[in-house]
């Protein structure tokens, strides 16, 4: 798999984790975005800290493929890290996808995979 789109096709559950709003607006929508027609059923969960327009603006993008979005941050940084004790404040428009994604796992273990990018 040479693209985050080519490794996205092969997963239900997308976490995304990108350094900020720019980054993640490209990794979604952009011209080589993984929004696209074969997302349908998959659900994405942004971890980035992002503003309202943008969490917006892709739970659109997702759902318009009939996929899931969640906007789900993560707070504590590196402190939190180190510490153990970060947290994860998960919302969506839609509690479907937020029992599903939270439930995860439980009859089948998650896809150990993932993308790396040069």
């Amino acid at each position: 798999m040479d693209a985050p789109r080519d490794l996205v096709r092969e997963a239900d559950l997308v976490l995304v984790c990108l350094a900020d709003i720019v980054s993640g607006r490209e990794f979604f929508l952009g011209e080589e975005g993984v929004v696209d027609d074969t997302v349908e059923g998959k659900i994405f969960v942004d971890h980035g800290t992002v503003d309202l327009a943008t969490s917006r603006d892709l739970h659109a993008a997702c759902g318009a493929q009939g996929a899931g979005f969640l906007d789900a941050p993560i707070s504590g940084g590196p402190e939190g890290a180190s510490a153990g004790t970060l947290a994860i404040m998960a919302g969506g428009y839609s509690m479907r996808w937020a029992l599903r994604w939270c439930t995860w796992g439980r009859r089948e273990p998650v896809p150990r995979r993932s993308s790396r990018t040069s």
